[in-house]
């Protein structure tokens, strides 16, 4: 009988090693030394991977899509392809970070539309990455812009690139009260209410009336009783939306995961089953 083979991590293991800044992004954030180009260069010469290789690191996950605009991190890019071909001469493995933020000074610049693939808030303002980040706009997964977006970095790192491991950052909705309450989260939500009560009465007995076409995401702003000093959330339309907050992100990341496979069977990604 013949038995499956074990794919390379369950054999090798996984020793990571990881620089998932590119210049760019390591300068815009400030605090750097003087020999911030240097340091960022040697990330990418042989000798480096052969100092990992001795470390006994089996997988190096680089930079590569920081949420700059294209012709802002072009040369990044390429590099991430010349790391990529290092760890493969080595017997390395490679993988390739990819941010869900946008760099919206960078990223404006080309895609002015980039806007409609931002989070904002009920209150119609942009959600930022949190601390000194301003620069940062936290992605929508709802938008179909920046899944759009997405796929091709994802095409690039495999096809250009020559990648094994697709690592996604910021899988996340922000916390309350900034979520996201762009038109596309609005109709998502509904459409979800939609499939969870598809009969008028399953709709009147959870919420007492039916029809969600008036319904709106609710919003965190509660003035007499904020939402830490509940002891639960009993307004269902709440709770639904906690439901589909969550479904937002796995509903992303399998749609992610599933496009990354088409191009490449065997490449590694967050496990969707």
């Amino acid at each position: 009988m013949k038995t499956k083979s074990l794919p390379w991590w369950k054999t090798d293991g996984i020793i990571c090693a990881g620089g998932w800044h590119p210049l760019a992004g390591r300068l815009r954030a400030g605090n750097q030394t003087e020999a911030a180009e240097q340091d960022f260069a040697w990330e990418y010469s042989e000798a480096h991977i052969r100092r990992l290789k001795q470390l006994g690191i089996t997988l190096l996950i680089g930079q590569f899509d920081r949420g700059l605009g294209d012709q802002d991190q072009a040369k990044a890019q390429k590099l991430a392809g010349l790391q990529a071909r290092l760890c493969h001469r080595h017997g390395l493995r490679h993988g390739v970070y990819l941010a869900n933020t946008i760099y919206f000074e960078s990223m404006l610049k080309e895609h002015p539309e980039c806007e409609e693939w931002a989070a904002k808030t009920h209150d119609h303002h942009f959600v930022h990455y949190g601390g000194e980040q301003t620069w940062r706009w936290v992605a929508c997964f709802n938008s179909p812009g920046w899944r759009v977006r997405m796929k091709r970095q994802i095409e690039k790192a495999i096809r250009e690139v020559g990648t094994d491991w697709l690592h996604f950052d910021n899988l996340a909705v922000w916390p309350e009260p900034d979520s996201c309450h762009c038109p596309f989260c609005q109709e998502a939500f509904r459409r979800f209410l939609r499939e969870r009560y598809p009969t008028p009465a399953s709709r009147r007995r959870r919420f007492g009336f039916t029809g969600f076409d008036t319904f709106h995401a609710p919003n965190f702003y509660m003035r007499f009783a904020p939402p830490w000093d509940l002891d639960r959330i009993n307004n269902p339309l709440m709770q639904e939306w906690i439901l589909f907050r969550c479904w937002t992100v796995t509903d992303y990341i399998r749609e992610m995961v599933e496009y990354a496979r088409e191009l490449k069977p065997d490449i590694r990604t967050p496990d969707i089953g």
